[in-house]
């Protein structure tokens, strides 16, 4: 039973390697210029399956590959004006990842880490390594989410 369970995370292990063979993050990153403001009510309707629709166009765009098995980290920034987010953090995550279902990974139940902050645009950033992605959205000056699932951080540094 234990060579098994050894041989199905060997598997795992295998399907989650990038494309140079090493265990760094996945080329599972996106962003998109979508206003924001626009999904302030994430009660089903309008509003909602407008932002469930950007996310699902956006990520079948950027991912082409077959679903991920392993567990995931999901690290989601929403860049916004102003001096409050117009969502709040489990209001603007929750769609994003039940989205990515059957596109990105399996099941969501496999995102074991997330995290989920607002910054907004004027803030200062420090900028050397930075996606791509991010440097050409803060240029365009536009409000965006950045959406990136990467390997889950192993061992997990618990809070001092």
């Amino acid at each position: 039973m234990a060579r098994r369970e050894n041989h199905r995370k060997m598997q795992n292990r295998a399907k989650t390697r990038n494309k140079d063979g090493g265990r760094g993050p996945r080329e599972c990153t996106w962003s998109s210029s979508f206003p924001v403001r626009r999904f302030r009510n994430q009660s089903p309707g309008p509003n909602l399956q407008a932002w469930k629709t950007t996310v699902e166009t956006e990520a079948k765009k950027q991912w082409t590959k077959p679903v991920l098995t392993a567990e995931l980290k999901a690290v989601i920034i929403n860049f916004h004006v102003g001096t409050k987010p117009s969502v709040d953090v489990d209001n603007m995550s929750k769609p994003i990842l039940d989205v990515m279902q059957n596109i990105v990974y399996d099941d969501d139940r496999q995102i074991r880490q997330a995290e989920i902050t607002h910054l907004r645009i004027s803030a200062p950033f420090v900028l050397p390594g930075v996606s791509k992605i991010i440097v050409q959205e803060l240029q365009a000056g536009n409000e965006f989410v950045y959406v990136r699932i990467e390997d889950t951080v192993n061992p997990f540094p618990l809070p001092k």
